[in-house]
């Protein structure tokens, strides 16, 4: 076979993978997926890409706490460590985050046990893509990020403008919520996350802008997902 007819051909079989992916993928949801690729994008990530969807659409869904345990991680009680152990063991949860492509913001605000108990007693506790439970090198092209303040309850909300929200955005608040109570800032009295893994976008996650959380109910018992992937 010459070296023009093999390119062909290993052309030819990308193209027959990239349409099984995307019928697999259109299956796994109903028919309820679109594509449209734009013309100069490679082959060769195309095909990657579609690998992903159908990996993700497939995979359905589990929760981190379910995942970690299968790996072996015990989350052991709080009420149950030192304090010394709840800071090696918080480190080393992060860490197995992390594998998973997992990643955290906005926890500044808690101590380590605070946000050792928050993970354990509730965010790893919620259903996410299963793809994002296995450990394995993060991924380039997807996150999955637990935002500590996303719930959009008024907790969070006064905890976001405190203590992470800048002036600019402080003052939009005041500007679309006239009768918000705006708290002074304070510089959070722990430095955790600088020191958290970053994503592969190595861009944090911001607190949810006034428009935004005025079309979920900010102030209501409406509250947007505390999680995002990007």
């Amino acid at each position: 076979m010459s070296l023009r007819k093999g390119r062909a051909q290993r052309t030819h079989d990308r193209k027959a993978r990239i349409a099984a992916l995307k019928k697999r993928a259109a299956e796994a949801t109903g028919g309820q997926m679109h594509s449209q690729s734009a013309e100069d994008i490679p082959e060769e990530i195309e095909e990657e890409f579609w690998k992903q969807v159908v990996e993700y659409e497939e995979g359905g869904q589990t929760t981190h706490a379910a995942a970690l345990k299968e790996r072996g991680f015990e989350m052991t009680g709080p009420e149950k460590l030192s304090d010394a152990e709840i800071t090696r063991r918080l480190w080393e949860l992060i860490e197995r985050l992390h594998q998973t492509g997992t990643y955290l913001y906005h926890t500044n605000h808690l101590s380590d046990r605070e946000l050792y108990t928050r993970l354990t007693k509730d965010l790893l506790h919620e259903d996410v893509p299963a793809v994002f439970t296995k450990a394995r090198t993060p991924p380039k092209n997807a996150a999955y990020c637990y935002d500590v303040i996303g719930s959009g309850s008024d907790e969070d909300i006064e905890i976001g403008l405190r203590y992470y929200d800048n002036e600019e955005q402080r003052q939009r608040w005041k500007k679309d919520f006239p009768d918000i109570v705006i708290p002074p800032h304070e510089d959070p009295p722990y430095d955790r996350d600088r020191l958290l893994p970053k994503s592969p976008f190595d861009r944090p996650l911001e607190p949810p802008e006034p428009e935004a959380a005025g079309r979920v109910g900010r102030s209501t018992s409406s509250k947007p997902r505390r999680h995002r992937k990007s």
